[in-house]
């Protein structure tokens, strides 16, 4: 198992996924998907590429039920930037959102991030991998910052397929959580990638079912 993940994190060209690398001016990538189990939720996450190299994004999400439940929403801007020997690439980011739990007063956030990630040329297809880092602080003090991180590998080993495997560890005061999530992805022509996964975390495994598309 150790082998395998080292293959997969570091034997990994550039993904359709999100990462370091800017979007072509004018092109856009969406990602959908909900996640079943005890506490199920859904996101909606999209680039569209500027001038310049700039990227910018949408990132929308929530818990879908429950009295606690939160909906969070972040619009960020990443910026490439070329200070990593190839074939790395990096990036900064930096968003405005809002949090808005069911139960309580929103919560205005201000965030940044950086990103780094490189494209490979294996036996088995190409892959990358891609790693980031994001603070996220209340606008008003009255929250603690929020920390999130991953790391994620990916391999196209056959036309029409992807393998991933995602890890990702979130921290806001007291409380963190730490979650693994490989994901098959399946080509559909004009409808687009079809994703599905499983989130392993401390709370056990959840469904996930998602869509992805390139217009």
């Amino acid at each position: 198992m150790r082998i395998l993940l080292l293959a997969l994190f570091t034997l990994l060209p550039a993904p359709a996924n999100p990462g370091p690398w800017p979007r072509a001016e004018g092109e856009i990538y969406a990602l959908g998907f909900v996640q079943g189990g005890s506490d199920p939720w859904a996101r909606l996450y999209a680039e569209v590429g500027g001038p310049r190299r700039l990227t910018f994004g949408l990132d929308l999400g929530g818990h879908l039920q429950g009295p606690e439940a939160e909906r969070r929403v972040r619009a960020f801007l990443r910026v490439p930037l070329d200070v990593l020997p190839a074939p790395w690439r990096a990036a900064v980011e930096t968003g405005f959102g809002q949090d808005m739990p069911r139960s309580a007063r929103p919560v205005a956030r201000a965030s940044l991030g950086v990103s780094a990630g490189r494209g490979f040329e294996t036996a088995m297809g190409g892959g990358w991998t891609a790693f980031a880092l994001r603070a996220e602080a209340a606008a008003d003090g009255t929250a603690p910052t929020r920390l999130t991180a991953s790391a994620v590998a990916g391999i196209r080993p056959a036309e029409g397929w992807t393998v991933e495997l995602g890890a990702f560890a979130e921290s806001e005061g007291d409380d963190t959580s730490v979650t693994l999530a490989p994901t098959v992805q399946r080509a559909m022509g004009g409808i687009g990638d079809l994703r599905l996964g499983v989130a392993l975390s401390e709370d056990g495994a959840a469904l996930r079912l998602g869509l992805a598309r390139e217009f």
